[in-house]
């Protein structure tokens, strides 16, 4: 009997332990557990604690970042290739404008070649025409250089602001000498 009653009692207090037993051998878990999930500092001062919301945060703050950088990069594209566009069209212009006073030239040429086959003396307007069609010709050489800046804006790179300025600036000079060439032919038709 002896034996029983030290059997149960054994049971007993086993019994009524096991509880304090697992909330140690939790405790001790939940410490061992902590130590391998311990946070770490990253070279940029960072804290990244494993398994934590903080982790899940960097996260989408790199996804943003990442969808910001595809956003800012398609509009650029988009920015380039509408200035792209534009260039090509004020090119163009270009290009009609001097086909227009090229037109022009020549029919000042005929109406100055009609006027000393019947004797009348036009050399100081012929020698405004000279003048008139070499500025055309080096208003085309700006024009040729032009065209190879319109096609070499890119989105690449830094520096298609500094394209865009320097086609910019090379087109407004063209349209000074364009000024200078209309004003100098309607001073030439004047003068007939």
């Amino acid at each position: 009997m002896l034996n029983k009653l030290k059997i149960t009692s054994f049971f007993l207090v086993l019994a009524l332990m096991s509880p304090l037993f697992a909330a140690g051998q939790t405790a001790a878990d939940d410490a061992q557990n902590q130590d391998t999930r311990r946070c770490v500092r990253d070279e940029q001062g960072n804290t990244k604690c494993p398994g934590s919301t903080q982790d899940r945060t960097l996260q989408l703050r790199e996804q943003a970042k990442k969808r910001l950088d595809e956003a800012k990069a398609k509009s650029r594209e988009a920015r380039v290739g509408a200035l792209r566009s534009l260039a090509g069209a004020q090119v163009n212009r270009t290009e009609n404008a001097i086909r227009k006073l090229g037109g022009l030239i020549d029919k000042i040429q005929k109406v100055i070649t009609a006027l000393t086959e019947r004797g009348i003396d036009a050399s100081s307007q012929q020698a405004s025409l000279d003048k008139a069609k070499n500025l055309k010709l080096e208003i085309q050489t700006i024009l040729a250089d032009l065209k190879a800046k319109h096609l070499s804006i890119s989105s690449e790179g830094t520096d298609s602001k500094r394209q865009v300025q320097t086609f910019m600036t090379a087109m407004n000079e063209i349209k000074k000498k364009l000024t200078e060439l209309h004003r100098s032919l309607t001073g030439i038709v004047k003068e007939l």
